[in-house]
């Protein structure tokens, strides 16, 4: 039995906002007792079922591999928090957490209580199935070890058009499988800025991949007996038992993907990091409306900022000016077979004050953190006149 006080901050959930809050809050102060509560694994869905494994398949040359390097990666990054736990001294326990508000306590497997003074939810979200399809695979499913393991089929239909979807799609269209993906919208990703969204359509149609838009009718997709069915619909709550979100007291805190701002995993980070500072009575800000967004498809899509279509909607059509560039004209682009990439600025034309940065191309996840900065601080396209880029390389991209 450990030893709790009534002083316990207790975090129920241990992926990227629960087991980040815990760090930072004893970074904070080393003296505040945190325990993390998590039935499966440090880590979450993110590095079991969600970002760490579909990035891995992004990148893996061999689907053979695939389970073997997976999991050794898994087990390293788990250790790598665990051992972050171990040397600030936060407890944790392994268990199924049920909520008592008016006791103010946790019980754990419906044997051990323990006591709370702050509660932090960070149970997160699990795939929406559909009735239609109880067969069907959800995203988590599809990247658990025992699956990998089993080796993948040849063919996917894969239902959903949004980030999941079209990950999924690419990556497998990638490693020479048969892919259709069916999408209720008129169009797959359609929140994306219009040009690198028809870029991006263009891109997965020109793997192979046969996309079916405004399928309102599910009974109508046609499934073979050989086909592998991947459902990727969005994502649902994940409260603990005996918890009513509609009954949250001030001391019950809520991050991660329940908090549905953004179900991203670098979001969740900084909501943690933020909550943190806030509880131990320190101030962080940081700019919610410069979110960036990855899509690891093949190739990459990453954005940042407003789009040209919520920029005019802003700021007035007439107010708004964009600078594509393709990458043909990029050297190291053509050296690494990355020249049908394209990047656009949304600008404001009063000013070149940069609004929104969208990019689609190899490497785009990592070249998207060069223009955080320079949004956060306001920065034009004339003050990026002065930056000097080695040659060649892909940042060079930005050398406008």
């Amino acid at each position: 039995m450990q030893n709790f006080s009534n002083q316990e901050i207790v975090i129920i959930g241990g992926g990227p906002a629960g087991y980040k809050c815990a760090i930072e809050l004893k970074k904070l102060n080393s003296e505040l007792s945190v325990t993390v509560i998590e039935k499966y694994k440090l880590g979450g869905t993110c590095l079991h079922a969600g970002c760490i494994p579909s990035k891995q398949l992004h990148a893996i040359s061999s689907l053979d591999q695939l389970p073997m390097v997976l999991q050794k990666n898994q087990t390293l990054l788990e250790k790598g928090i665990q051992n972050e736990f171990k040397q600030l001294g936060i407890k944790t326990i392994n268990g199924t957490a049920r909520v008592d508000t008016a006791l103010k306590t946790i019980t754990i497997d419906d044997n051990e209580k323990i006591p709370y003074s702050k509660l932090i939810i960070a149970t997160g979200s699990k795939p929406r199935r559909l009735l239609q399809f109880p067969q069907a695979l959800t995203s988590d499913e599809f990247f658990q070890i025992d699956h990998l393991k089993q080796g993948l089929q040849e063919s996917f239909i894969i239902i959903g058009g949004g980030y999941i979807g079209v990950e999924l799609a690419s990556m497998l269209a990638n490693h020479n499988k048969k892919v259709q993906l069916f999408e209720e919208q008129e169009k797959i990703l359609g929140f994306l800025d219009h040009d690198i969204q028809a870029k991006i359509h263009q891109e997965l149609v020109r793997q192979g991949i046969i996309i079916h838009t405004s399928v309102k009718d599910l009974a109508s997709i046609p499934v073979n007996s050989n086909d592998t069915v991947i459902v990727a619909v969005g994502r649902e709550s994940l409260y603990p038992e005996g918890f009513d979100p509609s009954k949250k007291t001030d001391d019950i805190h809520i991050i991660g993907d329940l908090s549905k701002e953004f179900a991203l995993a670098h979001y969740a980070y900084m909501q943690a990091r933020e909550l943190a500072y806030k509880l131990t009575g320190k101030e962080f800000l940081f700019r919610k409306d410069l979110v960036p967004s990855v899509i690891f498809s093949h190739p990459e899509i990453a954005s940042l900022g407003l789009t040209e279509k919520s920029a005019q909607e802003v700021y007035g059509s007439e107010n708004i000016s964009t600078l594509v560039i393709n990458w043909a004209s990029n050297a190291k682009a053509r050296i690494i077979g990355a020249d049908r990439g394209m990047t656009k600025l949304i600008l404001l034309k009063s000013t070149g004050k940069i609004l929104g940065v969208h990019l689609i191309g190899n490497s785009a996840s990592d070249l998207i953190s060069i223009m955080i900065p320079v949004l956060q601080q306001n920065l034009s396209i004339e003050d990026m006149k002065s930056w000097i880029f080695p040659h060649p390389t892909l940042g060079e991209l930005f050398a406008v």
